[in-house]
């Protein structure tokens, strides 16, 4: 976190800027980089453009300080070092919220339209996944405001009114989290049940749904009263607090996530082996499970990064890890939610497609058909063609007489065909003498 601080021109000044309980930190970053303190400008190129000895003085810092002298005493590190770069990921979270939201939102829009289009009304699978979607909206323009107010930078990076913001907003995301993943499974396990109508199958989907409802209330009171009193939780300039340990916990919700993932894949491939299904129909239910087993793949990835960020204390830069993950994994299970309910709308918009291009096709068709009649006089016994002229009467088209070719001038068949343009068509009509 940051606060404006006026550097002194001595190191000793500086130094007496620090928080005594930090002092020990600074010593100690000092020793380990091998930093001079001849002048604050070695001081500054020694230690600001190394992310490690900056981490490490975090870390040590708060461990051994308040919060209000942890917020000083990165503060004088912030004031050091304002001239040098400062990584973010802020654009990370920013462009998958944003990517993922353009991508889901009007899939689910359509799974609506597909089942109103398909059954006229709604049933709680729809319920289910509109709740889901709420809370995903949610969790996503949260997300994006975090970035703004400086997730993504390292933690003693973001400004200190920011801080308490972001710890606030982390809050609400995680319970946002699980509500999504309860709701999410929640409109597949209904939708099954609404196809396969066999009581082995309802019981299951029932108690499973059960089962999703109680560990959803569980993991979402354990995030709610993490800390006492809750306003600790970003409030840590209370030294009163009592917190459990938050990393037992997310490692309990991603195995059970990546559990439910694994169910609910496995369910209904007993009752889909006894379907005949075409082969087109085959290749879809694979890509939507597909689809099932990428949202599993995205849980094992964030335990990767649970374990891998266990007890972090740049919580604003390695979380993001966690963070992009847990949307990802949300926004996939929507979308497999409502993929499931496409069908129908697919399979109309196909005949109607297919309606729509046989009707362009006929109609052109028939075009060119007008535009190429014409009426011959077939008379056998000639040799070539002659030309008729244009009539001079409207509606009145007198035949030229033929020029002799022969002694046979009986005419078998006069054809004229019908549909072509007084002007236009008249001039092309031809005599077709045969001998």
């Amino acid at each position: 976190m940051t606060m404006a601080v006026e550097i002194p021109e001595t190191v000793p000044g500086l130094l007496a800027l620090i928080p005594q309980c930090a002092m020990a930190c600074v010593m100690d970053t000092i020793q380990v980089g091998n930093c001079s303190i001849a002048s604050i400008k070695s001081l500054e190129e020694c230690i600001c453009p190394s992310i490690v000895l900056q981490s490490a003085l975090s870390d040590c810092v708060q461990l051994s300080c308040h919060f209000e002298d942890q917020v000083k005493a990165v503060g004088v590190e912030a004031a050091v070092c304002a001239a040098y770069p400062r990584p973010s990921r802020s654009k990370e979270v920013k462009t998958i919220a944003m990517v993922f939201t353009v991508v889901t939102f009007p899939i689910v829009g359509l799974r609506f339209l597909s089942r109103w289009t398909a059954t006229s009304g709604f049933w709680w699978d729809d319920w289910t996944v509109l709740a889901a979607i709420v809370f995903l909206a949610g969790l996503a323009g949260i997300e994006i405001a975090s970035a703004e107010l400086g997730f993504g930078m390292h933690y003693w990076h973001v400004s200190p009114e920011n801080g308490t913001i972001l710890l606030q907003l982390f809050y609400a995301v995680q319970m946002l989290y699980i509500l999504i993943q309860v709701f999410a499974k929640m409109s597949i396990l209904l939708f099954f049940s609404r196809i396969f109508q066999v009581r082995w199958f309802l019981v299951t989907v029932r108690a499973f749904i059960a089962f999703l409802i109680l560990h959803g209330l569980l993991f979402v009171l354990l995030v709610a009263f993490q800390c006492m009193p809750v306003s600790s939780v970003w409030d840590r300039s209370n030294d009163n607090r009592t917190c459990i340990n938050m990393t037992a916990v997310g490692y309990a919700g991603a195995a059970f996530s990546i559990i439910e993932d694994l169910v609910i894949m496995a369910l209904p491939i007993p009752e889909l082996l006894k379907l005949q299904l075409t082969r087109k129909k085959k290749i879809a239910l694979a890509i939507i499970f597909s689809l099932g087993s990428f949202a599993c793949v995205t849980s094992m990835i964030r335990l990767k990064y649970l374990v891998m960020f266990m007890g972090t204390l740049d919580t604003t830069w390695d979380n993001v890890d966690i963070v992009i993950w847990s949307i990802i994994e949300s926004f996939c299970c929507i979308l497999c939610a409502s993929l499931l309910a496409l069908p129908p709308l697919v399979l109309k918009l196909s005949k109607f497609v297919r309606h729509h291009w046989s009707q362009m096709s006929t109609r052109a068709s028939s075009t060119n058909n007008n535009k190429s009649r014409q009426s011959t006089l077939s008379i056998p016994g000639s040799k070539g063609f002659e030309k008729m002229p244009r009539s001079p009467e409207e509606g009145g088209y007198p035949m030229s007489p033929l020029s002799p070719q022969g002694n046979d001038k009986r005419v078998d068949a006069i054809t004229i065909s019908d549909g072509f343009d007084s002007g236009r068509d008249l001039e092309s009509l031809s005599i077709d003498r045969r001998f």
